[in-house]
């Protein structure tokens, strides 16, 4: 899964995946359809709202009023 920020805001852009042909998918759809999304790779744009100070093993993510928490994997994209 991509991630990326608001592009209202200043925009990163974690993973492997290339914003430009990365299928767009809201975070709500995501979050609801699951099923639907497992084993895809889909760019999910919003908000880093809080992140692991420590070690960056986690971020919260929103988008309007859906959020999520990101567990990462070895600290980190892969």
């Amino acid at each position: 899964v991509l991630l990326f920020a608001d592009p209202k805001a200043s925009t990163k852009t974690f993973g492997k995946m290339d914003p430009a042909t990365a299928p767009q998918a809201k975070l709500v759809e995501v979050t609801k359809n699951f099923d639907k999304f497992r084993g895809q790779s889909v760019s999910i744009l919003g908000s880093v709202k809080k992140v692991c100070e420590m070690s960056g093993c986690w971020f919260e993510m929103a988008d309007g009023k859906d959020a999520v928490r990101i567990t990462m994997k070895d600290y980190g994209f892969t």
